[in-house]
């Protein structure tokens, strides 16, 4: 499979190319590549349309994003699952009630109506019997279960679409909309979709044509689509192997146009180099930092000065041709360089709905930064162990810690434990119930031995006082405290 099955044309944004690509979609790919465009990493719900909304790329709309990731699906032989559109915007979007505003109905339909208004009596007998506060229905199970559903009848393209299907069940067309209205769509379903919610059609058509219904209704289907994509070896070799050119300069312009919305856009003809971009987001983190210390959130508002409206394709053209520094490529720069983690990377929609589309990001900043900052890290009195590189860091001095051992777990619990106090004293028997509650061993002496080497270490770095230790506890000496 290649990307050229989708789109008929050379992808864009391709990292293994030697280009820069698009900062939204360097973005996507590091979405994909920590997997969250799963369902085991929303922690937001179960529903994938939640991701999808919290993690879309602020200057692309909905199905560019499905776009780019088939694209991604396609070129690196990934198989997405689970594709699922939201059905019940859908349904309200064509839907058309049985009665007007006045109450007039709907000629034909007076037997429904009539019906409807029976069975809604009777529900509102059953919650005044039952003490059932109608405000309450939506948590209460069985009276959600009860209620009479308003009739409705469908319009436009989704009306074309249930009837094409009822008159054609074998047609290439029918089944694929079938599928996706019965919550059964495969990836082949997904990229018909694609394909003729891109396709041209000619402008004038008649309202009731089948053409532009066709498109229509799979346009809306691409709109409020979501599905599973993980990450491959591959993938994150690239991307790793994409970021060391960027940060060395190596990276060719890319001046081809590719379309969003109904605009061909370009990046602009003029990046910054790496040194320049470095130097904009380290300003941006020390003013940051001072305020807030090592742990904030901030937003990219480095192009309030070109407006963005995802709507109005001038407003994206401008965009993109002013775009010299890339907020997406400099902070994953510095989290490969070891600068800082990156604890979330999103869009702002749901902060502030008055301000423009932005890139949002809660990043922690590491021993590595503060030179760069202007601060000596000998001075610095941040102590932490990062479990992901398994490393403890005193005053900006960086201590090895071989991973997943009882040294790791001891510190991981001492400095990492959610709600606990970690100049708290800790008896080795507590550590124990928290790591090793099924053994009978003898694991008070397992975390004493931890703590001596983790001492013995310190000690060798030039902290002989680290810890302050009993035969049953172990605490950290309070100077080397935050």
């Amino acid at each position: 499979m290649t990307s050229q099955n989708l789109t008929q044309r050379p992808w864009i944004d391709d990292p293994r190319q030697g280009k820069y690509i698009d900062d939204n979609a360097l973005y996507v790919f590091w979405c994909v590549i920590n997997d969250f465009f799963t369902i085991k990493h929303d922690d937001l719900s179960s529903r994938l349309n939640i991701n999808f909304i919290f993690l879309s790329p602020p200057e692309w709309e909905h199905s560019i994003l499905v776009q780019f990731l088939t694209q991604i699906a396609q070129e690196y032989k990934i198989e997405p699952s689970c594709p699922q559109i939201m059905m019940e915007i859908i349904r309200d979007i064509y839907e058309q009630p049985l009665w007007d505003t006045d109450g007039k109905i709907l000629k034909g339909y007076e037997k429904e109506v009539e019906k409807y208004f029976e069975a809604k009596t009777k529900y509102d007998n059953y919650l005044k019997k039952n003490k059932i506060d109608p405000f309450q229905i939506p948590i209460n199970q069985e009276a959600w279960r009860r209620r009479p559903k308003t009739p409705v009848i469908y319009r436009g393209a989704y009306k074309w679409a249930l009837d094409y299907i009822e008159k054609n069940p074998d047609d290439t067309d029918a089944q694929c909309l079938s599928n996706f209205f019965q919550d059964k769509a495969t990836f082949t379903d997904l990229l018909h979709a694609l394909k003729v919610s891109f396709a041209y059609i000619a402008n004038g058509l008649p309202a009731n044509d089948e053409r532009k219904l066709k498109k229509e209704i799979y346009t809306e289907i691409v709109n409020y689509v979501t599905f599973e994509i993980s990450s491959n070896k591959q993938l994150q070799k690239d991307l790793k192997d994409y970021l060391d050119l960027f940060i060395e300069d190596s990276l060719s312009k890319n001046q081809s146009s590719k379309l969003l919305g109904n605009k061909l856009v370009k990046n602009s003809p003029n990046l910054l180099i790496f040194a320049r971009q470095k130097e904009i987001l380290l300003n941006e983190i020390k003013t940051k930092e001072a305020d807030y210390g090592k742990k904030f959130i901030f937003e990219n508002e480095i192009y309030d000065t070109n407006p963005i409206d995802i709507n109005d394709s001038d407003s994206i053209e401008a965009r993109y041709k002013n775009k010299e520094y890339l907020f997406v490529h400099t902070l994953l720069a510095f989290e490969k360089l070891g600068y800082l983690k990156i604890r979330f990377l999103g869009n702002n929609w749901h902060h502030d709905e008055e301000q423009p589309p932005r890139f949002r990001t809660e990043i922690e900043l590491l021993p590595e930064i503060y030179p760069l900052l202007g601060k000596d890290t000998q001075q610095l009195s941040n102590l932490f162990f990062d479990p992901d590189k398994s490393r403890l860091y005193i005053r900006g001095v960086e201590i090895k810690i071989q991973k997943f051992k009882d040294q790791y777990h001891t510190l991981n619990t001492i400095l990492n434990s959610p709600d606990e106090d970690i100049g708290q004293e800790w008896f080795y028997s507590d550590i124990a119930e928290r790591l090793d509650a099924s053994e009978t061993i003898d694991t008070d002496t397992k975390y004493y031995n931890a703590s001596y080497q983790i001492h013995k270490k310190a000690e060798q770095k030039g902290f002989p006082d680290f810890f302050i230790k009993t035969s049953q506890s172990v605490k950290i000496n309070p100077k080397y405290l935050p």
